[in-house]
């Protein structure tokens, strides 16, 4: 797969794009929290807007999240991804594909696709936004492959 096969998808159409990993655990949460905190720059993690510390233990971040905004954000390359702790057994990424516009970024995105799911040892999607069930992109834990899904008109 090349990035001018996949650059389509890519193409802004006013929604982000979502990576998602399905069934996951606290102990899924706390590799890739452990994982994410050692980058470079360091994740920005904010409470209804305010720059806190990255909570130690993943459930501390989701039960924060009941009762305040949170929000995680940090850089893949050039590419800011956000995470909201929406669900302990859904991890969701969102991105702005404009952000995704060339072959390195590519590679640095599905670099975090696949790291994802070496640490989790699930199936990794990116998808249009909020379409779990269409992804573009998907990374398998049994082949360590990410295949493109091409795209169907009308989809």
């Amino acid at each position: 797969m090349e990035w001018r096969q996949v650059a389509p998808d890519f193409a802004f159409d006013g929604s982000w794009r979502d990576i998602y990993v399905l069934a996951t655990t606290l102990s899924d949460w706390q590799v890739v929290l452990d994982m994410l905190r050692r980058l470079e720059p360091p994740p920005v993690y904010r409470l209804d807007g305010v720059v806190r510390a990255i909570p130690d233990r993943a459930e501390d971040a989701f039960e924060t999240r009941a009762s305040a905004s949170a929000l995680l954000s940090f850089l893949i390359g050039k590419a800011v991804l956000n995470c909201h702790f929406f669900a302990v057994d859904e991890m969701e990424f969102d991105l702005d594909p404009r952000e995704i516009g060339d072959s390195d970024q590519f590679e640095r995105l599905i670099g975090f696709m696949r790291l994802l799911g070496e640490l989790t040892g699930k199936a990794v999607l990116l998808t249009p936004e909020n379409f779990k069930e269409s992804p573009i992109l998907r990374y398998s834990p049994d082949t360590r492959q990410i295949v493109w899904v091409p795209r169907e008109f009308g989809r």
